[in-house]
């Protein structure tokens, strides 16, 4: 059987049987001195054509599927998948069966996710079903660079497995009619060629003749189902759902998907569509006629301003109609709007808020009810700040209308598709659900829709019962409180002991927002922490100068690099010769750091400060510190600090993901935690320990692999006390080195004692057990139940002042007066509470902290209304909500096709995309 021309480079080989497409990349037909090796052309009497594209990931097979001619790596000129497969179905030799291998090259770029490779080669086969053709998954080959292990490795089997559990899953439902582990067919001996990269002849002669054995069967199976071409559809496109009852008659309900294309399923680089409502009318048990229209590109701002429109050409140039006009030529009883991504990188939240609220009362006025879904996540809104304070800005924004607005109900889509990298709900892009993707998101909308209808006929029951003499409604079931939002588990009953009945748990979830960022369980420390009292800073109150200027010298110690930031020199900085931080050593420290115009006043204030964040006890301020209690108590200080910031949290939060901050809150808890026997941990000494135990090499650095053993050592040590969600991912090399990158905060490659203790120290304490943060708390607690009784006393005071010297009343006391009142009011505390034998509730130290945080003018004289009024209740939590909780977005393009990819990116912006944030 030889290779006889085709006229597009590629050779077919010969025979009478089924006709096969064999194609991929050079693996699949590589060449040798002119000719072309393949297992293709092992395949017996079947008509083989093989197409295999030098150089290209499977990524760029499927951006040209639709190309009439494109050149691959060695300039060999190419058709597109889809073009070769409409060819041949155009002529009188369809293809019968499709052999799909590729991969290889997309693994060359560590960038690219695993997930991301085994979708695109999804796409593929997708691409195939469309067309009727039946496929082969071949799982991406094995090579020479699987022996150096690491994550190399760990990305080709977790590829290989996500395509075998689909291929032999939903893809066998769908029209992959077999899956081939070539690993297991060609071991790394003899079948590979010298540069353990492609196949030998031997090698393709095996692969063959294993497929031959295998073809009857293959072709044996049924046809996929013809499916139309969306690109070319008009919308809105009416999706026909087979009924239940072919029996049935009568008008079904029909329902709207308005959107972009996120609505219109867009995937695979815009070649192929899965609308997520088709998943969601197979999910549901009722007749629905289902209406999508999904404009590529289209921002909210514009589809409201072409509302009226007959005919609005989109990114991909498939067209539709405005939501006005959609309304006005056909009758519907509910509309899904998921709008609002495609704004986020030129609009702000307001306006785009009223825009989706314009499309919305569209609907209203035509009595049409709404879903509204909230602006879906992304990897650029996770991981650039400004959008992603803009998405949550329009998101509370659309939840508070829809609350209370009876047309429309809000539906979070962040808790039904969560951003994850390296997950198959997303495409390479990070903005575009994939097809598993839609999928899934129309399952959860489907599992919504349901509980809402339920919820709605049993409140018309429970209404009509009430109408009854002698009844009266019932209460919503608890079976629907469970499905809310937030898990509280075992703590449930407990939370209703202390809030009761009625408290919305959706609300606590999502307003408070104390949840673990993967395992979605309540964090009860940030729950009863997320509200404190403290002083707020202002031009007329209290300051907060000392808390910053500990965050700006705690922030430049974390940023020192190499040998500077080991422990010697921490040690001999900080501490001198005997290892202890004097008042002098720290003012010294304080100078160096901060600058020379720190005076010694100044640093005892700092150091009073320091105390008041970090001790159980008021500590004298005199008393020397050694150096890692010194520096554990900074850490706390920064980042209470960091969590009162309106300017932002913590820049190694903004680029962590769930998992990385789940372990990082577990892991500190934990190391902090009671040992064994009950008697508490030495706090920073035992911070020390850890970070000593495994610094092998005793240079008081972690270097990367030191590191990633600790955390590896420490998950092993702390197993039973992790959730199954991060057991799963614990041991992953990948995940392991995503955390060494975050603690890395001064990026030398290292982690130095500073780095450690701000990665694993939790900023919340329990009370009375070793460091904590909440003495200033408390501090400020005292004055905030006791503003009536203070202000009373300063005027008292004022008064007195004025009368003796014949002066008008200011509203203005001095810092002597300040103090003795601060005094009196401890005095008094102290006998009326009857804490006489523990100590008054305020001590000297801590009055004297307060005094510090008074803003006195140049007659040394304060507003103490202002000063009053800045001790105020502070939602330790809200600046948080606005910030990013990122994590790494998955950075595009991979491999040696590099410039095909780009090229390819070129041409569909030309096109009408914008850039990544206005394809959707």
């Amino acid at each position: 059987m030889g290779p006889s021309s085709n006229g597009n480079h590629f050779p077919r080989f010969g025979g009478s049987g089924p006709q096969v497409l064999v194609f991929g990349d050079d693996l699949t037909g590589q060449m040798v001195h002119g000719q072309c090796q393949s297992y293709g052309a092992h395949l017996g009497s079947c008509r083989v054509q093989v197409c295999g594209l030098s150089g290209l990931e499977s990524a760029d097979l499927v951006e040209t599927m639709d190309e009439k001619t494109f050149r691959d790596a060695d300039g060999q000129v190419c058709q597109g998948l889809r073009r070769i497969l409409r060819s041949a179905a155009n002529s009188e030799s369809p293809f019968e069966l499709a052999l799909l291998m590729a991969g290889s090259h997309d693994l060359s770029d560590a960038r690219t996710a695993a997930a991301a490779i085994a979708t695109t080669i999804k796409c593929m086969h997708t691409a195939c079903h469309c067309e009727q053709v039946r496929t082969v998954a071949l799982s991406v080959p094995p090579n020479k660079l699987l022996a150096k292990g690491g994550r190399y490795r760990e990305r080709w089997g977790r590829a290989n497995c996500l395509l075998k559990a689909w291929a032999c899953g939903p893809g066998g439902d769908e029209g992959v009619v077999g899956f081939v582990d070539v690993a297991e067919v060609l071991p790394l001996d003899e079948f590979w060629d010298q540069d353990g990269l492609h196949l030998s002849a031997a090698g393709c002669r095996r692969l063959g003749e294993h497929l031959q054995q295998a073809l009857g069967s293959y072709l044996a199976k049924p046809k996929p189902r013809k499916q139309p071409n969306s690109l070319s559809q008009p919308m809105p496109m009416r999706l026909e759902l087979p009924r239940q009852d072919a029996e049935s008659s009568g008008p079904r309900s029909r329902w709207l998907f308005y959107g972009d294309s996120l609505t219109a399923g867009y995937h695979a680089f815009g070649r192929l569509f899965a609308p997520y409502a088709e998943s969601l009318g197979q999910a549901l048990e009722v007749e629905v006629e289902l209406w999508v229209c999904g404009l590529s590109g289209l921002a909210a701002l514009e589809l409201l301003e072409m509302k009226s429109s007959a005919r609005i050409r989109d990114a991909v140039k498939r067209t539709g109609p405005g939501i006005q006009r959609l309304l006005q030529e056909h009758s519907f009883e509910m509309a899904f709007i998921m709008l609002g991504t495609n704004d986020l990188s030129q609009s702000e939240d307001e306006e785009i808020f009223s825009a989706i609220q314009g499309i919305h009362e569209e609907c209203h006025r035509r009595n049409v009810f709404t879903l509204a879904l909230a602006v879906p996540p992304s990897a650029a809104a996770t991981k650039l700040q400004d959008i992603s304070a803009i998405r949550q800005g329009v998101n509370r924004r659309l939840q508070k209308w829809a609350a209370g607005n009876s047309k429309t109900h809000f539906i979070d889509t962040d808790r039904l598709l969560p951003f994850q990298r390296d997950s198959e709900l997303w495409e390479l892009d990070g903005l575009h659900f994939s097809r598993k993707g839609s999928q899934e998101l129309g399952r959860g909308l489907a599992r919504e829709v349901a509980a809402l209808a339920s919820r709605r006929s049993e409140r018309a029951t429970d209404s009509t019962e009430s109408q009854e003499p002698g009844k009266r409604g019932r209460e919503e079931p608890c079976s629907e409180r469970a499905n809310e939002k937030v898990n509280f588990g075992n703590g449930q009953d407990g939370m209703k002991a202390v809030v009761g009945e009625s408290m919305n748990w959706k609300t606590i979830g999502k307003v408070l927002r104390v949840k673990d960022t993967l395992t979605k369980d309540v964090d009860y420390h940030a729950f009863l922490g997320r509200f404190r009292v403290t002083v707020v800073g202002g031009p007329a109150g209290g300051q907060r100068w000392a808390e910053e200027l500990l965050g700006r010298f705690y922030g430049r110690l974390l940023a020192l690099k190499g040998d500077a930031g080991s422990l010697e020199e921490l040690e001999g900085f900080l501490g001198g010769e005997d290892g202890q931080v004097s008042t002098t050593d720290a003012l010294q420290a304080f100078r160096w750091v901060l600058g020379n115009y720190i005076t010694e006043d100044q640093s005892k204030s700092l150091l009073r400060t320091l105390a008041a964040h970090a001790l159980p006890d008021p500590s004298p301020v005199g008393r020397p510190l050694g150096v890692f209690e010194f520096l554990s108590r900074l850490d706390i200080c920064f980042q209470q600090q960091a969590s009162l910031n309106s300017k932002g949290s913590e820049k190694r939060l903004e680029k962590a993901t769930p998992w990385a901050r789940s372990v990082l809150a577990r892991l500190g808890r934990l190391l902090w935690m009671e040992d064994a026997e009950g008697s508490p941990k030495a706090a920073s000494t035992r911070m020390l320990q850890v970070f000593r135990f495994f610094d092998k090499d005793g240079d008081g650095l972690l270097q990367r692999e030191e590191f990633s053993q600790a955390v590896k050592q420490l998950l092993a040590e702390y197993k039973e006390d992790l959730p199954e969600m991060l057991k799963a991912e614990s041991a992953s090399d990948e995940r392991i080195n995503e955390l060494v990158d975050l603690v890395d905060i001064s990026g030398d490659g290292m982690v130095n004692y500073l780095e450690f203790l701000h990665a694993f120290q939790p900023v919340d304490r329990t009370p009375g057990r070793g460091l904590r943060c909440d003495l200033m708390e408390q501090i400020c607690t005292i004055i905030w139940r006791n503003k009536a009784s203070l202000l009373q006393a300063f005027k008292f005071v004022e008064e007195a002042e004025c009368e003796a010297s014949a002066k008008p009343m200011t509203g203005r006391v001095s810092k002597e007066n300040l103090r003795r009142t601060l005094k009196s009011l401890n005095a008094s505390l102290e006998a009326s509470q009857g804490v006489g034998v523990h100590g008054a509730p305020l001590t000297s130290d801590q009055i004297d902290i307060l005094v510090d945080h008074a803003v006195f003018d140049a007659n040394n004289t304060l507003d103490y209304e202002a000063f009053l009024d800045s001790f105020q209740i502070v939602d330790m939590g809200s600046t948080r909500e606005s910030q990013i909780t990122a994590m790494k977005e998955p950075e595009g393009s991979a491999g040696s096709a590099r410039e095909a990819r780009e090229t390819s990116a070129d041409r569909r912006s030309s096109s009408g995309s914008r850039s990544p944030q206005r394809m959707a």
